[in-house]
């Protein structure tokens, strides 16, 4: 079975996050590496969507380095997270061939697709399932990095949705869900 490598991304001043995703890693007894994210309003001064554009850089980066593991999971640092989440990993995997797909989300806002399985959702073309907690490949990464090779994409989850060639899936059930009581930061950048 294949070992899940885990990152959280966070920005350095966001100590209060750090908290709130260190608890979360630590009641469901999760090892992850925190990844210094991207200050939008430090690389992209006077550009607009500052947030935006640092949030997709700092994605695209963690990308990078999941090149080097054969599963990664990805989460931001405002999420709860229900007991059980690598356990389902596991499990789901199991489900697919790695080679059948790119992104599974395992937290999500909204999502329209169709039943792949017992456990997973093939999201339709144009469905943007939020980048809050997903899992990529190995086999698979490579091809999610190409979307912004020679690109303008803003916004990184808008990107992967209208690329036909991606292929996005989410669980059926959902085991990480945004705390919504922490500011969203990419917005808040964007407005600066």
């Amino acid at each position: 079975m294949s070992d899940v490598i885990v990152y959280y991304i966070n920005l350095n001043k966001d100590t209060e996050r750090r908290k709130n995703i260190s608890e979360e890693l630590s009641k469901n007894n999760i090892n992850a590496k925190r990844f210094a994210a991207i200050d939008g309003r430090k690389r992209y001064k006077n550009q607009h969507a500052k947030g935006s554009r640092a949030c997709r850089d700092s994605h695209l980066a963690v990308w990078n380095l999941a090149l080097k593991n054969d599963i990664t999971l990805i989460l931001e640092d405002d999420i709860f997270i229900k007991p059980g989440l690598i356990n389902y990993i596991q499990k789901v995997i199991k489900t697919i061939e790695k080679s059948q797909w790119e992104v599974i989300y395992f937290g999500y806002n909204t999502i329209a697709g169709d039943r792949y399985n017992e456990e997973l959702i093939k999201l339709n073309s144009g469905t943007v399932a939020s980048g809050f907690c997903y899992i990529v490949n190995r086999n698979t990464v490579q091809n999610i990095i190409g979307v912004f090779k020679d690109s303008n994409h803003i916004y990184w989850d808008v990107a992967l949705k209208n690329d036909n060639k991606i292929r996005l899936f989410a669980s059926k059930k959902q085991l990480v869900h945004h705390n919504w009581s922490m500011e969203r930061i990419r917005k808040i950048i964007d407005r600066i």
